[in-house]
């Protein structure tokens, strides 16, 4: 885990490690020196961090320390939660040279009617995006206060989409309010707890025999024409924008109730088609068994995971070390992908969770060293570096995997991590690092090819 924090005017980063692997006893260091007078140290237990131990070159303060602290704990718990270990990810400066040409944001103003925006989501031109994992939460009675809105002429806030090559919308932000327009367009509810029309109360927008709805349950004029006619104000993202543009964007203004991680906002800016098959490989069954049935997907976890796998899969040479930009590049180029190529990534991965699970059982993609096999241990968690090197490999490996004994080689490999600690440790700290995953990937693969010609 790391943290940042200001040493000596100089905005750094600090790696969070225990001082023993039966230890409470926690230090903050830089680059894994272990500097623990000279940075910080501190004892964490059930949820608690006592005794800490800030040195005076830190200049940030004691308690943006401890928050900090806080955070970092409640991302690895979540992660172990999700059936991960712990990864570093690069703590984004903000400052700095700026990440991309602010003339490079185009963004254009567009004012449609509801009756319009309610067209093109019917016609597939504006994706609701009802895959994603912002579970809709609004009841009836929040709905209808936002159509009295529309009805009493309220201007409602501006929306954003995302335009795609093909000229389709993705919402960005308002997707809620959007969603209620067009529900109630389709007569999906009726109007209930309203503040001011009390005598709308009970009324759906239009008559609908198949529904059953009658004249005396319906808007009427002028109401019915004021929901219609009402504009809306969409700020369009426009296709032309830069990759990096689009997230800073929806970083900056969406209003989610819950804050969205990565793999939430990319699917966002997924096609329908991308959507699909990360769904499917996430609910692939060879990816439960593999994984142990360990990792969840109610934050898209297992969809990041399997993203991971076609991004190193396809693009491993690419690779900087920025994990979360080079998904993002991933997926736009997904996004670009024909059935068949999709078909057959799909079918890769199946082979390569299929030849994981007979190479290492139950301890496929966890970083176990002989103790952790004996009977009583504790189960590692699913590495993620493990995931991607060993699915990348094996997706372009023959069926003579499965000539092997079943799980022979997790002893050879939980061997080999004991006696070599730059690949263990290459697989323990700075995970995402572009030497690092690479060195991982060369030593991953003498073994394979070493194993499968003896």
């Amino acid at each position: 885990m790391k943290i940042s924090a200001t040493v000596e005017n100089e905005e750094i980063e600090l790696n969070l490690t225990k001082l023993d692997v039966n230890s409470n006893s926690w230090v903050g260091n830089i680059n894994g020196r272990n500097l623990v007078e000279e940075y910080l140290s501190f004892y964490y237990e059930d949820g608690v961090i006592r005794a800490l131990s800030v040195n005076p070159k830190i200049q940030t303060q004691d308690g943006i320390i401890l928050e900090r602290l806080m955070n970092a704990f409640k991302e690895l718990t979540e992660a172990q939660q999700m059936g991960f270990e712990a990864e570093d990810l690069p703590i984004l400066n903000m400052e700095g040279e700026k990440p991309y040409d602010p003339e490079q944001i185009r963004v254009r103003p567009v004012f449609l009617s509801a009756f319009q925006v309610h067209r093109d989501i019917t016609k597939g031109k504006i994706d609701l995006n009802p895959d994603f994992q912002r579970n809709f939460v609004w009841n009836d009675v929040q709905k209808s206060l936002l159509i009295e809105s529309m009805l009493l002429k309220i201007p409602l806030p501006a929306f954003y989409f995302a335009e795609d090559k093909t000229g389709k919308f993705q919402v960005v932000d308002g997707l809620q309010r959007l969603t209620v327009i067009n529900q109630y367009l389709n007569n999906e509810f009726k109007l209930k707890s309203l503040q001011y029309l009390k005598h709308l109360e009970g009324r759906y927008f239009s008559i609908d025999t198949e529904k059953g709805i009658k004249e005396k349950n319906a808007l009427y004029d002028p109401y019915d024409g004021r929901v219609e006619s009402t504009q809306l104000n969409i700020n369009v993202i426009e296709a032309s924008s830069p990759l990096e543009v689009k997230y800073d964007i929806f970083y900056r203004i969406n209003t989610g109730g819950r804050p969205l991680n990565r793999q939430e906002i990319r699917n966002c800016f997924a096609t329908n088609k991308t959507r699909i098959l990360l769904t499917n490989m996430a609910k692939n069954r060879n990816f439960s068994i593999a994984t142990n049935f360990s990792v969840k997907d109610s934050r898209m976890d297992a969809q990041e995971l399997a993203l991971r796998y076609c991004g190193f899969s396809l693009y491993l040479d690419t690779y900087a070390g920025d994990m979360n930009g080079f998904l993002d590049d991933v997926l736009d180029k997904l996004n670009d992908y024909g059935e068949e190529q999709l078909d057959e990534i799909q079918a890769n991965f199946d082979k390569s969770l299929r030849y994981s699970y007979h190479l290492f059982g139950s301890y496929a993609f966890r970083k176990c060293l002989p103790d952790d096999l004996l009977p009583g241990s504790r189960k590692q968690l699913i590495n993620k570096a493990m995931f991607i090197v060993w699915t990348s490999l094996l997706s372009k490996t023959t069926d003579i995997v499965l000539s092997k004994p079943e799980s022979e080689f997790v002893r050879i490999l939980a061997k080999e991590l004991e006696v070599n600690p730059l690949l263990f440790n290459s697989l323990t700290t700075g995970t995402t690092d572009r030497y690092k995953l690479g060195f991982v990937f060369e030593e991953f693969e003498r073994l394979l090819k070493g194993y499968l010609a003896a």
